[in-house]
């Protein structure tokens, strides 16, 4: 019949997966089936179980257009046939087969690889590579949907910051065959916006909340991470209990503290997590300090030292309060220092200031520190009364006392020679007093109290020694000499009043009837007494003498005079029993008989006479008088 097969294919070749048409030519109306061989050992194929009859108008041609061959990874042949039968319907039994009418040679297609497995997603600023290796003889090209990228590279490294389809164009350079595919890269965009709340507190302070100054944005579903990093720390340390744009930091920070926020956006699953945002600082400022002031005890009237404050952390100011401003301080003030104030205490106890400083830097209060003032009170010496004493009297005691409990005292005196050390400390027990003088001796004592290391003024007194009387005892008669039964007057002199041992009266006469030492005690105008001794002696009177009635003795011895009758003792003669008419016993010639009176008188002051006079007889006789002298152991009465 004459069929031919013929195709619009070049050279009838063709890529696999091209579209070409087979014309058949014939010269009557048949009914046919296109069968083709891929000589793959499958055998032949219909290409299409339909029967085709050619067309009535024109029954010599029948032309099938689009025909496309299964896909093949090598070169090859396929060929082509058909089977017919005449008229309009198709009889599979009685079909004729035609030989070979076309062959077509198909080559493969490139692969045009992309990524695989194709990422869903990606997180914005992520880098992927979205081909495979390159194939030897076969040129690449890449284009997106999105920007001006391409690429010859088989497999370029792209950074979408938006979704986009990458195409690659992949040929084989030696048949021209090309093959295109596609890869979606999903970008999850994310951006971090901007914060605020930069702010400085105090250590445990609260701070305020870190607001969203610019919300993050997201391609998905969009959540925040929070970070904080305490100061001089290098990494960060999430919080995650915070998912939202503003964050409220914890209080009772104790450090200063960097805080960032991140967008995370969730795509397909998969979480991309924005670059940070700009850092916000919390700064704490340290909770300043007062260091150690020391505590001052003055005295009253005395000037403070200097108080400066100090902190260790640079710039601290101070205010103080003062809980005693009596002292001569404000009750409160505000600066780094307290000048040097003079201090006063009019009490008689210690004032004890106590002063609260409370320091303060940034606004950031501190703990208070205390010190304190104490100002003792000045002390005093309570007066002391004078005393006025007489030499030889024990001063009375003299104790110090103070209205200020606890005041000392040392003492200057200045005249020792009354008895009292010049200078000494503590109360100045009695104390025998002496002026050897004869005017009054004052000794001036200067006192110093003192208390808490404070002096007070001095106080002063006198201890006025008056001296003792010259006292003189004489009497009357001069020598203190008297005969038993005489009077004799003691009288005292020297001083004002004067009082006599032994029941004597002074200047009045009295009669003493044995020696005595009399012991006058005068005292003058004032007070003051010394004393002076009288001796008073008695004599006894002698005894009258003793003799016989007559004495005879020797013609021609001599008997006028005074004759010792005993030691101590001499005879007076008297012409009478009484009487101051004197007689001598005459010296005798004649014999015959001489009577007179004989009296015994001492020979010593005061020549106490005997009470009586003894009558003697002196009978002359022829032979020599012998007068014998009468003493005291051979007196005849």
């Amino acid at each position: 019949m004459g069929q031919t097969l013929t195709t619009n294919a070049t050279s009838n070749t063709i890529c696999t997966g091209d579209n070409f048409n087979i014309t058949m030519s014939f010269n009557q109306t048949i009914t046919f089936i296109l069968d083709y061989n891929l000589n793959d050992g499958t055998g032949w194929t219909p290409y299409t179980t339909l029967a085709s009859t050619s067309s009535a108008t024109n029954p010599s041609l029948r032309t099938f257009f689009g025909i496309s061959l299964p896909i093949v990874s090598n070169p090859r042949t396929v060929d082509f046939r058909i089977r017919y039968s005449l008229g309009g319907t198709f009889n599979a039994g009685t079909a004729t087969t035609t030989g070979i009418l076309l062959s077509i040679n198909e080559n493969p297609l490139p692969s045009a690889t992309v990524v695989s497995p194709i990422p869903s997603t990606i997180c914005n600023g992520t880098s992927v590579n979205i081909g495979a290796s390159p194939v030897t003889g076969n040129t690449y090209s890449w284009t997106s949907n999105v920007g001006t990228f391409s690429s010859t590279n088989s497999n370029p490294s792209v950074t979408p910051s938006l979704t986009q389809t990458y195409t690659l164009t992949e040929t084989i350079s030696a048949t021209g065959c090309f093959n295109s595919n596609q890869v979606i890269i999903t970008v999850n965009n994310v951006t971090s916006g901007t914060i605020s709340g930069t702010q400085a507190i105090c250590v445990s302070g609260d701070p305020i909340e870190l607001t969203s100054v610019l919300d993050g944005t997201g391609d998905g579903a969009l959540t925040y991470k929070w970070e904080f990093r305490p100061n001089g720390q290098i990494v960060w340390t999430v919080d995650p209990a915070l998912l939202l744009n503003q964050y409220d930091p914890p209080s009772g920070l104790t450090t200063t503290t960097d805080y960032r926020r991140y967008s995370i956006s969730t795509l397909n699953s998969i979480t991309c997590t924005s670059l940070p945002t700009n850092e916000i600082k919390i700064t704490v400022n340290p909770t300043p300090n007062v260091d150690a002031v020391a505590n001052q005890i003055k005295c009253n009237g005395i000037n403070s030292d200097v108080i400066n404050f100090t902190s260790s952390v640079s710039g601290a100011t101070f205010s103080w309060t003062n809980n005693l401003s009596s002292i001569g301080i404000l009750g409160s003030g505000n600066g780094s220092s307290i000048a040097s104030t003079q201090l006063t205490n009019t009490s008689t106890s210690p004032s004890i200031a106590t002063f609260n400083v409370t320091p303060s830097a940034n606004s950031c209060p501190g703990p208070s520190g205390t010190f304190s003032i104490t100002v003792n009170p000045t002390p005093n010496v309570d007066a002391v009364a004078n005393q006025i004493k007489c030499n030889g009297i024990n001063s009375d005691a003299i104790n110090f006392t103070s209205s200020v409990t606890g005041s000392t005292f040392t003492w200057t005196n200045n005249l020792s020679s009354i008895g009292i050390a010049p200078s000494g400390s503590g109360n100045i027990s009695a104390t025998l007093l002496t002026n050897s003088s004869t005017s009054p001796a004052i000794a001036t004592f200067n006192i110093t109290p003192t208390a808490n290391s404070c002096p007070g003024p001095s106080g002063t007194f006198s201890v006025t020694v008056n001296p003792s009387p010259i006292v003189t005892a004489t009497s009357n008669p001069l020598d203190g000499l008297i005969c038993a039964g005489s009077n004799i007057t003691l009288n005292g002199g020297g001083a004002n009043t004067y009082t006599w041992s032994g029941n004597v009266t002074n200047g009045i006469a009295f009669a003493p009837t044995t020696s005595t030492t009399y012991t006058v005690t005068g005292t003058d105008g004032n007070g003051c007494t010394n004393t002076a001794t009288k001796s008073v002696t008695v004599r006894q009177l002698p005894s009258a003498p003793i003799s016989n009635p007559s004495v005879i003795v020797y013609d021609g011895v001599s008997h006028n005079g005074l004759f010792q009758i005993g030691t101590g003792e001499d005879i007076f003669w008297y012409a009478a029993a009484t009487g101051a008419s004197t007689s001598v016993l005459p010296t005798q010639t004649t014999v015959g008989k001489k009577e007179a009176y004989a009296e015994a008188k001492l020979n010593v002051a005061p020549f106490c006479i005997s009470a009586t006079r003894s009558l003697v007889s002196v009978e002359i006789t022829p032979a020599p008088l012998t007068v014998k002298n009468i003493t005291g152991a051979n007196k005849p009465y």
